[in-house]
């Protein structure tokens, strides 16, 4: 099952035998036109489409390798890891080079094939930025259940930080 045009061949045949049987004409010479006319591109099927795809490069990077030489807290890897990224996969090239780009402040277009880590070129960045801004949060002090936007009390047209 490795040649995906043989397998085309063996599910087009089965699927034109199928149609003789229930379906049979007293002539053979009638199947044999009725099944040339089904048996063409365009009927019963699309000759299939192969479009090769060279394999994207990787880079000698996991996540956590990344954020080492980025400069990256640990503690960044390990959330990004925990569901974004697996652990043990290594970024591609052009994933890298993104997140690398976008530390040093660059805009980043990537441009490549479906499938290639496009979505992972802004999401690392991002999710590395939010993981590091949330370890320089200060805890806000005892909580004050008076001051939800949503009470009444408060005029909506108050800034947040009024507050």
């Amino acid at each position: 099952m490795n040649n995906p045009f043989k397998v085309f061949d063996e599910v087009r045949r089965a699927y034109l035998r199928y149609l003789d049987s229930p379906f049979r004409l007293r002539y053979d010479a009638l199947m044999e036109e009725r099944r040339n006319l089904l048996d063409q591109d365009g009927q019963l099927y699309r000759d299939p489409l192969i479009e090769p795809v060279a394999p994207y490069e990787s880079s000698p990077f996991t996540v956590s390798a990344a954020c080492r030489e980025l400069g990256i807290p640990r503690r960044v890897a390990d959330f990004i890891t925990l569901g974004l990224f697996p652990a043990d996969r290594r970024l591609y090239e052009h994933q890298f080079d993104a997140w690398s780009e976008s530390r040093k402040g660059q805009a980043v277009v990537v441009t490549s094939g479906t499938g290639s880590g496009k979505t992972e070129c802004y999401l690392l960045p991002v999710f590395a930025y939010l993981a590091e801004e949330a370890a320089r949060w200060n805890p806000s002090g005892p909580f004050d259940n008076r001051r939800f936007w949503w009470d009444s009390k408060f005029d909506f047209r108050q800034s947040a930080a009024g507050l």
